[in-house]
């Protein structure tokens, strides 16, 4: 008989769970293994006993099949549903843990899972000049950090961008071979082999997990999606908007006389290698609803290093 009480598994709301402990709780790796065994044993009887509701519960979030859906009920848990999603929903597992590593990527090998890129948070800060000497390390190829690491997918050996997808194309359109330093999850874990649809998922239960049942969103601007743009389209923004600062960093880093007019070719050339080569993939969601990790302290990240949610 599993004395629940050595695992913390108490009553609470009318539901008997609780999280596991880590590892780092013990003084080896076979000890924890060990606990680990029994709290699991534990927690499948009282599912089977106690918590007949369960499965209905869980089932009807993972039946939110489209991500705005998710999104809506993900801000619409009760307490009690999101310690249930901490849990991993209650399968008598703990949320699945993926192996992380950092790794630095070239632009032109990361994939995006959202439909939207906003031209102008692409563009307008590399072409303003503000920072030369960041648009030259990009043009040497790297490795570069935009404000914080990617945060990057590995799905049988294809890497696609759960969270910066600006920051990817801020750099993919000033050289597609700089390589961006990113934070990668595998789907190393045998029963953890979620497509990056179903990764965008995961993550944002991690992120409603850790803000108290919140999940933030942001928009594209109307009108300045890259991938329903022309090339003329681009061209014209360029001529408006790229600045002497630009330029003399190109000059710079090429120690040639470039000129405006050469700049706006490369990016427009590099543009649509984008389009080709790295589209969305299929049925992505919009911007608005896709994972952001780096609230409250990076929270939503941390939060998914230490253990999926498998929605």
């Amino acid at each position: 008989m599993i004395k629940k009480d050595f695992y913390s598994v108490g009553n609470r709301d009318g539901r008997n769970y609780a999280p596991m402990k880590t590892q780092e709780s013990f003084p080896s790796r076979a000890a924890f293994l060990s606990y680990k065994t029994g709290y699991n044993e534990a927690l499948d009887g009282i599912y089977e006993t106690d918590n007949p509701q369960f499965d209905a519960e869980i089932n009807d979030l993972k039946a939110k099949s489209d991500m705005p859906a998710l999104v809506t009920a993900l801000n619409d848990l009760t307490d009690e549903q999101q310690d249930l999603l901490e849990m991993g929903f209650g399968d008598g597992k703990y949320a699945q843990e993926m192996e992380t590593e950092e790794k630095e990527i070239k632009a032109k090998d990361l994939h995006p899972t959202q439909n939207e890129i906003d031209v102008g948070k692409s563009l307008s800060y590399q072409i303003s000049g503000k920072n030369p000497e960041q648009v030259k390390q990009i043009l040497d190829g790297g490795p570069v950090t935009i404000n914080l690491p990617l945060v990057v997918y590995d799905y049988n050996g294809t890497y696609y961008i759960v969270d910066g997808h600006h920051r990817w194309s801020q750099v993919f359109l000033l050289n597609p071979n700089c390589q961006i330093k990113s934070i990668v999850f595998k789907n190393s874990a045998g029963d953890h082999s979620q497509d990056p649809a179903d990764m965008l998922r995961d993550f944002q239960g991690a992120i409603a997990v850790a803000n108290d049942g919140e999940v933030p969103s942001s928009k594209v601007e109307g009108g300045m999606n890259i991938f329903d743009w022309s090339s003329d389209k681009l061209r014209k923004y360029l001529d408006e908007n790229i600045q002497d600062g630009m330029v003399g960093a190109y000059q710079d880093f090429y120690n040639s006389e470039i000129d405006k007019g050469d700049i706006e070719n490369a990016l427009i050339s590099n543009a649509g290698l984008m389009l080709k080569s790295n589209k969305p993939i299929k049925n992505a969601p919009s911007r608005s609803v896709m994972p952001q990790t780096d609230t409250g302290n990076n929270a939503g990240l941390k939060t998914a290093m230490k253990g999926m949610t498998d929605i």
